[in-house]
């Protein structure tokens, strides 16, 4: 009896905590794309994945934020501030995080009250695409 209850609190504890959920396709044997390392299917259509988010303050220089574990390079995550996709285009030491996607419109990138280092931004007053490096702050691109 007591061999029973160990078994069952062992096979309790390993279906009891997940981190990552995948749905494959409903196949004999599943069959993931040859060239991913990582293939999630949606089996009903109508589900998707959820990247971490984080915000603006999670993302500067501290002991207690994303880039104190030293995120690595290529990493994506969900800027929830800004309502924008990042990816650390630096290293787990130096992260560089930058926007996915088009460069941003702004009326005047001096009016940025919180920027992230890697941001970049086109300013309609002045004409320039912007690049803000941190305690450098906002460097102008020349074309």
């Amino acid at each position: 009896m007591k061999t029973i209850i160990i078994i069952a609190l062992f096979v309790v504890s390993l279906t009891g905590y997940s981190q990552i959920g995948i749905t494959t396709p409903i196949t004999t044997p599943p069959t993931p794309n040859a060239a991913t390392e990582l293939d999630v299917e949606s089996l009903n259509g109508n589900t998707g994945l959820l990247i971490p988010a984080y915000v603006d303050a999670d993302l500067i220089n501290g002991a207690s934020t994303l880039n104190a574990k030293q995120p690595t390079n290529g990493m994506l995550i969900y800027n929830s501030t800004k309502n924008r996709f990042m990816f650390n285009a630096g290293t787990g030491v130096a992260p560089i995080w930058s926007f996915v996607g088009s460069i941003p419109v702004i009326s005047n990138h001096t009016l940025i009250t919180s920027p992230i280092e890697g941001e970049i931004m086109y300013d309609e007053a002045d004409g320039n695409i912007w690049y803000y490096a941190g305690t450098d702050g906002w460097h102008k691109f020349i074309p």
